[in-house]
């Protein structure tokens, strides 16, 4: 009987071990992409920057939030929720002007 119970532990700990891997992928993949786009939106977003600029900024982070959609779906979703909304805020925030 002692045989069985040394086995499910020793299961137990390979379970926890691929789990601890599982996210310790999923946390070093989200955080690579993070910084990859801040960098990018360094480079690539100024106020003098061309048209092409900010397109290539915006397929690069596209390709980057994929990434993280393949990591992990559940926090890609909670991503683009809050992107919705801090557009959103912003443009109520803007006023705009019609003349």
């Amino acid at each position: 009987m002692s045989s069985c119970n040394v086995r499910n532990e020793t299961m137990e700990d390979n379970y926890s071990f691929e789990n601890f891997v599982k996210n310790f992928g999923k946390v070093f993949v989200i955080t690579t992409t993070i910084v990859i786009c801040m960098a990018l939106r360094s480079r690539l977003v100024t106020p003098d920057s061309s048209l092409f600029h900010m397109a290539v900024f915006i397929l690069g982070a596209s390709f980057l939030f994929t990434m993280i959609s393949v990591a992990d779906n559940y926090v890609f979703s909670n991503i683009m929720l809050g992107i919705g909304i801090a557009l959103g805020l912003q443009m109520a925030a803007t006023p705009t002007s019609l003349q």
